[in-house]
C-alpha cells in the first residue's frame, strides 16, 4: 500500500478537502522535479468520514493493485492499441496505413481507457493520532 499524510482543510456535507503534505525529505531529493515533490501542496477531495474535521491529519492509503490498474489503463492500453493499429494498418496499406492505423489504434485505446476507468480511485483514509504524525506542513 502506498501511503501519504494529508491535512483536512475543509469539510462539507458532500466531501472533505485535504492538502497532501510533502515528506521532509522531498526538499533535498534530486528526483523532486519528476515526482512533483517541488509542489508545496496538492489538494484532493475525499469522501466525508465521521469524526474527522478541519485541521486533522489523516493517512491516505492506496492499494498497490489499484495503482497498478490505473497505470495499465493510462499507459499500457493506449500504447498496445497504438502498436496493434500500426501493424494492422501496415498489413493493409504499407507506411500510410501504418500511420493511420497507429492513430486509430491510439484513439481506440484512449476511448477504451475512458470507458474502463469509470470507477475513480478511492484511497483508504485513517485519522492519525498525535504520536503517529510523521510529517509536518511545508514551511512557507
Amino acid at each position: 500500500m502506498i501511503e501519504r499524510n494529508a491535512r483536512i482543510v475543509s469539510v462539507t456535507p458532500q466531501a472533505m478537502q485535504a492538502t497532501l503534505l510533502a515528506p521532509a525529505g522531498c526538499a533535498a531529493c534530486g528526483a523532486r522535479k519528476v515526482c512533483n515533490g517541488k509542489q508545496e501542496s496538492l489538494q484532493v477531495e475525499l469522501p466525508v468520514l465521521p469524526g474527522i474535521g478541519p485541521g486533522d491529519e489523516v493517512l491516505l492509503g492506496l492499494e498497490t493493485r489499484e495503482l497498478l490498474r490505473a497505470a495499465v489503463l493510462a499507459y499500457l492500453l493506449p500504447a498496445t492499441t497504438l502498436v496493434l493499429g500500426a501493424f494492422v494498418g501496415d498489413a493493409l496499406a504499407a507506411n500510410p496505413g501504418a500511420i493511420a492505423g497507429a492513430m486509430a489504434g491510439f484513439g481506440l485505446g484512449v476511448l477504451l481507457t475512458r470507458l474502463l476507468a469509470s470507477r475513480p480511485l478511492q484511497p483508504h483514509v485513517r485519522c492519525l493520532q498525535p504520536d503517529e504524525i510523521a510529517f509536518s506542513a511545508p514551511e512557507s
